[in-house]
């Protein structure tokens, strides 16, 4: 298994494991997230470093298309898995850092779910960005004809995921009759990962007096970022010692009190029309509510997979579940996955989600093991991985996962865009 170091300055890859030297399919999450440290990770200066400069891995395929009303770039990954039974379509949060999710889409790749991925546009401390952003997302989602979806394969299903502020973006645009109609047509899934509709402990609908308490943060200069202003330095240090994460206030995107505002205004608006006007969605959508969260309203998410009729999945993490509870999660976005496939009926009798079920029934088994002291618990727990070790196939039967390393030029890219990034690698390709 390839891993980057966030220690070091310097990427490193470690030789792969040979599969045989495990037993059947075991330890695959271990093979991803050796040395894995979600606190390390969540700073990430290395990744950060890295994606600034253009660096991203060897698999990938980057295809940026243009946000034509705005003209904003809209930087676009992809990474196909071997043999894919679905195709996972990934919508980031504000200023987010797709280089932080990398060995947790690699190993998406080797359960058989192809990931492209989208960041959101950026208006750098300008106002005015949901709109672009709701428009990129989904042309993103449901635009087949982008060359980012060039190598889509039409005969998998496809399901939509999204976080924090590509979650309000997915909403906002749901509300629209034409939109959700195609969304309803093209996802088997939808899965919200902390969507942000207010920000943690200052939304004006769930928490009035803490909104009061902390205006006084802002300044006049709403343009500038959290990090140049001392209150917001005050701010971040007091959420550090109360829950041990500064929230939005320091997080890597480092949002204006400007952009805070247009996001929570963009969040309140939704809440409200979906209060007064709940819409009906043909796709299953689940909702990940970190209770622990500092950045989005966890009681907001509640709130709208209460009216949405969503499926709900508490975790104790802040709020990116994906990064700090990297194997709860992932188990958990697989098992949707795939019941959403199986509801397909005998269209998916042919898709090859072996590996991935071999995958749940051991996580399962494993989940089991840890509560054998707990009679009630290890029943339930076993009881379902019996259930999943139906339909297994054994991990020999499958090339061991890929290395996972990083180059400026990836591989298996359109022609139009290897052209594209010899000359300049940290260019995207413009596909308007």
């Amino acid at each position: 298994m390839g891993v980057v170091s966030v220690l070091t300055r310097s990427f490193t890859v470690t030789p792969s494991l040979s599969c045989d030297s495990l037993p059947a399919f075991s330890n695959l999450f271990e093979r991803h997230f050796a040395d894995y440290d979600p606190d390390e990770e969540n700073s990430r200066p290395v990744l950060i470093d890295a994606w600034r400069k253009g660096t991203i891995p060897n698999n990938w395929i980057r295809a940026d298309f243009t946000e034509q009303e705005s003209g904003l770039n809209v930087p676009c990954f992809r990474s196909n898995a071997r043999e894919p039974w679905l195709e996972l379509r990934f919508v980031l949060g504000f200023k987010a850092v797709p280089m932080a999710y990398f060995r947790q889409i690699k190993l998406l790749n080797n359960l058989g779910v192809s990931v492209t991925t989208m960041v959101l546009p950026d208006t750098g401390r300008k106002p005015g960005f949901m709109p672009p952003c709701m428009r990129a997302t989904h042309r993103f989602l449901t635009d087949d004809t982008l060359t980012i979806h060039q190598t889509s394969n039409p005969d998998i299903p496809r399901a939509a995921m999204d976080h924090s502020t590509g979650g309000l973006c997915y909403a906002l645009n749901e509300m629209n009759p034409d939109k959700r109609k195609q969304y309803n047509q093209t996802f088997i899934r939808a899965i919200h990962m902390a969507s942000f509709f207010g920000i943690a402990g200052a939304n004006e609908k769930f928490t009035p007096f803490k909104k009061r308490m902390l205006e006084w943060l802002k300044p006049k200069d709403r343009s500038r970022l959290t990090s140049e202003t001392r209150q917001g330095r005050i701010y971040a240090a007091f959420m550090a010692l109360w829950q041990g994460d500064p929230g939005i206030y320091s997080s890597v995107a480092d949002p204006s009190f400007e952009a805070m505002e247009e996001l929570e205004s963009y969040g309140l608006k939704y809440l409200s029309q979906l209060e007064s006007k709940p819409v009906k969605s043909d796709v299953t959508q689940v909702f990940v509510v970190p209770k622990k969260d500092n950045v989005a309203c966890p009681l907001s998410l509640r709130f709208v997979a209460k009216l949405l009729g969503g499926e709900t999945f508490q975790m104790k993490n802040f709020h990116n579940p994906w990064i700090e509870s990297p194997r709860r999660y992932t188990r958990k976005l697989v098992e949707t996955l795939l019941e959403g496939v199986e509801e397909l009926g005998p269209e998916q009798n042919n898709l090859p989600t072996g590996l991935a079920k071999n995958y749940i029934a051991e996580e399962s088994l494993r989940r089991a093991w840890k509560v054998i002291d707990n009679p009630l618990k290890f029943t339930k727990r076993f009881t379902k991985a019996m259930q999943a070790y139906s339909g297994i196939q054994s991990l020999h039967e499958h090339p061991a996962p890929n290395e996972i390393s990083t180059k400026t030029a990836p591989v298996h890219a359109p022609a139009a865009y290897a052209a594209a990034t010899a000359a300049s690698p940290s260019r995207a390709l413009q596909a308007s």
